[in-house]
């Protein structure tokens, strides 16, 4: 949906309303989606890491090596 969105409307401003009042304050449309929806993400994909290792499953590389395999790599350099 975002990779489709017309970018010349991201400052036209936006708000969530329910029975005319506001539920959130009116803002640009790009504060909605960096602020919201990737934080809300980032949030997630958090909470599945954290899962995934209290469970003793294997974290996959999201952006990079995992923790465990950077302190594999430390380990290996004697760090």
């Amino acid at each position: 949906m975002l990779e489709n969105s017309d970018e010349s409307t991201y400052m036209n401003i936006w708000s969530m309303q329910m029975g005319g009042q506001d539920l959130m304050p009116p803002m640009p449309r790009i504060t909605v989606v960096r602020g919201f929806l990737y934080n809300h993400l980032y949030h997630h994909r958090g909470e599945l890491v954290a899962h995934l290792r209290a469970s003793g499953n294997t974290v996959p590389g999201l952006y990079g090596p995992t923790y465990e395999e950077f302190q594999a790599m430390m380990a290996q350099q004697g760090n």
